[in-house]
């Protein structure tokens, strides 16, 4: 739990910032620790923190090369808010270390399952990622991770206890431009088995788990051959591993990308 000390008091940590993601660089630096991996996490809009204390309120914007929070833009003095409210981002915890990715894998032929960070050495599940946080986490499993995918799978209370974890889901969103995991920005999510209607942008995991897929381009067609009718053009062709009979592929909205990773698979060089 990290905390700021003002007017000689020390308190939990309300901020209002553009970029939130980036403060945990600065605190890390500020704290004698490596900056490059700092990150906060966020905690859900309606946390309580445990224990008594004021709370924090102060808007700031960091780039994240500062090497002291007080060279960030502060917009306007710290105020003391109420605990149960804080219409910022509420900060809980700092990480200066790289984050610890697992991918829990139902197929190991496709490097496929569920994905859990391994944060002040507890292991959280992932709720919510998007595409460009699927291609950083495949970073680790494979050479080329743009043909990462995710999706959700609904899980109901007793397989969630199941798999015993003691700490809280989280949310990575990233832009597309980071190199790392924690460059982008991490939150901390409630758990819920309700079925009630929750709303979009909510601090809530309605019952589910992200499960992240990181393909070669071979293991991408798993279970099918492919030829071209005359060995370098011409028509494609294909059967099941366990069939005779080759039969020409009939396909819909066929992109570039498909044809380099088929190229691939079947020998050839995918930039010609």
């Amino acid at each position: 739990d990290i905390q700021l000390l003002h007017d000689g008091i020390w308190g939990h940590i309300c901020l209002s910032s553009p970029a939130p993601e980036t403060i945990g660089k600065v605190l890390c630096r500020q704290l004698g620790e490596d900056g490059t991996n700092g990150q906060i996490i966020q905690m859900p809009g309606d946390y309580k923190w445990a224990g008594e204390g004021p709370v924090w309120y102060h808007q700031l914007h960091c780039y994240g090369n500062e090497s002291h929070i007080q060279q960030c833009k502060h917009n306007e003095p710290v105020k003391k808010l109420y605990q149960t409210h804080c219409p910022g981002t509420k900060i809980s915890t700092l990480i200066c270390q790289k984050i610890p990715l697992n991918l829990k894998s139902t197929n190991t032929a496709v490097q496929f399952g569920y994905v859990e960070a391994n944060i002040v050495k507890r292991w959280h599940p992932l709720c919510k990622v998007n595409i460009h946080a699927a291609r950083l986490i495949c970073q680790g499993y494979v050479q080329d991770p743009n043909y990462a995918r995710f999706r959700y799978i609904g899980i109901q209370r007793e397989s969630y206890n199941l798999l015993n974890y003691t700490a809280p889901p989280i949310n990575i969103n990233c832009k597309g431009k980071e190199n790392t995991i924690e460059e982008c920005q991490i939150k901390s999510m409630h758990m819920t088995f309700h079925t009630s209607y929750i709303p979009t942008g909510s601090d809530v995991c309605p019952k589910r788990l992200v499960q992240v897929q990181c393909p070669t381009a071979k293991n991408l067609i798993v279970g099918f051959e492919f030829r071209l009718e005359d060995s370098v053009r011409g028509l494609l062709l294909t059967k099941a591993k366990n069939e005779t009979s080759w039969i020409p592929v009939c396909a819909t909205r066929w992109s570039y990308n498909n044809s380099r990773v088929l190229c691939r698979s079947m020998g050839y060089d995918s930039k010609s």
